[in-house]
């Protein structure tokens, strides 16, 4: 079973099976205008882990639908009031959470403020406030599809993404260009568009992703391929 199945000049302009709905750009420009209307609401409470030289807080703000979200924030204590310094956001993957607090440091180490987010709907600390038809127990991907594209669980979830990382560049005195983006993706699509969707919002240059899990977003193509 080949590895892939289109000539490598091929996959450079495959655009995936199902064409791009003519109203895309307009749902995520009104997306994008709910979240900017949103009162985040910010909370720092300080957390029980404790490390000498890093600031460790559970972090809170109001997403889209009133939902309260959590991350995890560190951040190196010299730099809490100092210039602006790089930073990771970091998401992960279904069922997970924020990870432990510990395996994080190694970025505080190098500099870097990260902020690690529970995904609404999974096993951390984020509301899921729910009331959409059909599924949410299996089928995240599609969850709210019933009630309408504004109801899709994880337009929420690209949106938490963008919030946390404005919250972080915009209050927390972090440059403006991430230099590192990890991104712990969610089956599918969501590695690529999380990070897309936090290029398109903030005007930034990718300099880097880290996929975790292979991403499945033509899921015909990788049993094919034998991914």
């Amino acid at each position: 079973m080949p590895l892939i199945d289109m000539p490598l000049e091929k996959l450079k302009t495959y655009e995936g099976r199902t064409p791009c709905p003519s109203d895309l750009d307009a749902q995520w420009d009104r997306a994008l205008e709910d979240m900017r209307a949103l009162d985040p609401q910010v909370e720092l409470q300080p957390a029980a882990f404790r490390v000498p030289g890093v600031d460790c807080f559970d972090l809170y703000f109001t997403g889209i639908g009133g939902a309260r979200v959590h991350a995890k924030y560190l951040r190196p204590a010299a730099k809490a009031k100092a210039k602006p310094h790089p930073a990771v956001v970091q998401f992960h993957g279904y069922t997970g959470n924020a990870g432990d607090w510990a395996d994080k440091l190694s970025w505080v180490a190098l500099g870097y403020s990260i902020a690690a987010l529970d995904c609404r709907g999974q096993g951390g600390l984020s509301q899921d406030l729910g009331g959409v038809t059909g599924t949410t127990f299996r089928g995240h991907i599609i969850r709210g599809l019933q009630d309408g594209p504004e109801h899709l669980l994880f337009r929420k979830i690209y949106l938490d993404t963008a919030q946390l990382a404005g919250i972080v560049m915009d209050k927390f005195s972090v440059a403006g260009t991430f230099q590192w983006r990890k991104i712990w993706m969610v089956p599918l699509v969501i590695m690529i568009a999380g990070a897309l969707v936090l290029a398109f919002v903030f005007k930034l240059k990718l300099q880097g992703v880290e996929c975790v899990w292979h991403a499945r977003a033509d899921a015909k193509r990788h049993r094919r391929g034998g991914l």
